[in-house]
C-alpha cells in the first residue's frame, strides 16, 4: 500500500476510490474496520450482515460526491447501516412468509443487540415504511429537502413549482408521516 494513502483525507480516498485505485480502497476499508467490526454482532446474521457492511462501504465510496460537502464519515456510516436494516428487513420478510406474520418480528428479536441499534433499525424501518404512502413528487421532494439538504427554494426549482406549493407539499407529507408515529 501507497505510504500517500495514510495521509489523505477520508473524502480524498473516496474520490481515488472512483478512480480505480484499489490502495485506495484498502486503506479506506482499514480506516472503517471498527464500522464494519460492528456487523460481527448480528449473530446468526453475522456473515451475511459483514457482507451488507462491505458493500453498504463499497457503494459509499463509489457514490460520495465531496461537491456536497458532506463529510464521509457520516455518509459511510448511513450507507452501512442501510445496507444493514435492508439485511435485516428482508430476513424479517423471509422469515415471515416461511413461518407466519409474528415470525419477522420474534427472529429480529432473537438477534443480539449490543448497542440498542435494533430499536434503530426497527424505527427506521417504520419510517421508510410511512413514507411508501406518500406520493412519488412528494417523496422526491422529502429527499431533496433532507437526504440533500436543498432549501425549499431549491427544491422547487428542481421539481418545477414554486417555493409556496413546495411549503404546502412538505407540511402535508410530514402531517401523514407524524400520523403514523406513535409520540
Amino acid at each position: 500500500m501507497k505510504k500517500e494513502y495514510a495521509t489523505l483525507s477520508d473524502e480524498a480516498l473516496a474520490v481515488r476510490v472512483q478512480l480505480g485505485e484499489a490502495a485506495a480502497a484498502e486503506e479506506l476499508f482499514r480506516r472503517y474496520e471498527g464500522l464494519l467490526a460492528r456487523a460481527r454482532r448480528y449473530g446468526r446474521l453475522a456473515d451475511e450482515a459483514q457482507s451488507a457492511a462491505l458493500v453498504g462501504l463499497w457503494e459509499a465510496a463509489r457514490g460520495y460526491d465531496e461537491a456536497r460537502g458532506v463529510p464521509f464519515a457520516g455518509f459511510a456510516k448511513a450507507k452501512v447501516r442501510a445496507a444493514l436494516r435492508a439485511l435485516v428487513r428482508g430476513e424479517q420478510r423471509t422469515a415471515a412468509r416461511e413461518e407466519g406474520g409474528e415470525a419477522g418480528r420474534i427472529y429480529l428479536e432473537s438477534l443480539p443487540d449490543p448497542r440498542g441499534e435494533r430499536r434503530e433499525i426497527e424505527e427506521r424501518a417504520a419510517f421508510d415504511d410511512r413514507l411508501q404512502g406518500l406520493a412519488p413528487r412528494a417523496k422526491q421532494l422529502l429527499w431533496l429537502l433532507f437526504g440533500e439538504n436543498l432549501t425549499q427554494r431549491e427544491a422547487a426549482a428542481r421539481l418545477g413549482m414554486s417555493q409556496q406549493a413546495a411549503s404546502a407539499m412538505k407540511r402535508r407529507a410530514l402531517e401523514k408521516v407524524r400520523a403514523g408515529m406513535r409520540i
